[in-house]
């Protein structure tokens, strides 16, 4: 018994609120089936994470009559997902309408249905689900996009300004929006720019597949990463092309990282070379390290 309610007190919030309730249930049941269910329970997960999923409806069917059994149904449901009817998962979750069981499988549903693109059925159960993803929303958006819906276009640009990593769900969605030009050019430079400042450098090289045209060396990233003083020192790095100085401001961040008061000689020497913008968020880097670090500099 007391690993059922280790299990539970792990599943979330609104079941937590209701363990009093599991309590007093299991309060009026005679201890052989406190000692039986537990058993099937336990052994129901186990087959479920071990991929022994044909033994789940036996355990479901011995369950009967317990309030474990809808996580024996949901474990026996989910494992053949992709062969369950609409039918079977929505009488499932109109069951179990209050339960995080309902609202998970709801989730894993709607990722079956975002991959396969039955965006009809999608954008029909969507709007019920209390847990979304990142993932989730681009195939929403995706959606709504193929049902012709406009504005749906600005809330996938919204999503790309970010240095983090993204669901592979949301890359078709970005090759169309800039396949379309609703993502510019400057606009990838940007999302690069932030993921090197997050310190995502895979994100980063990434990011750089976007572009239409040519794609630069993403192996000068790796390069500027290991040794930012040996890339500067030996100029080689072309201040004349935009990747040339977006690896220039990563470099001289990622010195400032280190000790501020070594990146403000270097960027002193080709800040010039650099707009006014550039300037400003780079003297604002070099700052903030600065003042991480209580170097005078920073006051």
């Amino acid at each position: 018994m007391k690993n059922i309610f280790r299990y539970l007190l792990c599943l979330g919030t609104k079941l937590r609120a209701s363990i009093a309730v599991f309590v007093l249930c299991l309060a009026m049941l005679p201890l052989s089936g406190y000692a039986n269910d537990d058993a099937d329970f336990l052994a129901a997960r186990e087959a479920f994470r071990t991929g022994k999923t044909q033994l789940l409806p036996g355990y479901a069917e011995r369950l009967k009559g317990s309030i474990l059994l809808p996580y024996a149904q949901y474990w026996a449901l989910s494992s053949r997902l992709k062969d369950a009817s609409p039918y079977e998962i929505r009488d499932f979750m109109a069951r179990n309408t209050d339960s995080v069981l309902s609202d998970k499988l709801r989730g894993d549903w709607l990722q079956l249905l975002g991959k396969n693109q039955d965006w009809n059925t999608f954008l029909t159960e969507y709007p019920l689900l209390v847990k979304s993803d990142l993932g989730l929303q681009c195939y929403a958006i995706r959606g709504r996009i193929a049902q012709g819906e406009t504005l749906a276009q600005k809330d996938g640009v919204a999503l790309w300004f970010t240095g983090k990593d993204l669901p592979e769900a949301c890359t078709p969605l970005f090759e169309n929006l800039v396949a379309a030009k609703l993502i510019s050019t400057d606009d990838i430079w940007q999302r690069f720019r932030l993921a090197l400042g997050s310190g995502n450098q895979s994100v980063a090289k990434a990011v750089l597949g976007y572009f239409p045209k040519q794609q630069p060396d993403a192996r000068l990233v790796d390069k500027v990463t290991s040794n930012p003083e040996r890339m500067l020192g030996k100029s080689a790095l072309d201040l004349d092309s935009r990747y040339g100085r977006e690896l220039t401001i990563y470099a001289i961040e990622r010195l400032a990282r280190k000790d501020a008061r070594n990146a403000a000689p270097p960027w002193e020497a080709i800040r010039a070379d650099f707009s006014a913008s550039d300037q400003r968020d780079v003297w604002g880097q070099m700052g903030l390290y600065a003042a991480r670090q209580h170097l005078p500099q920073a006051l």
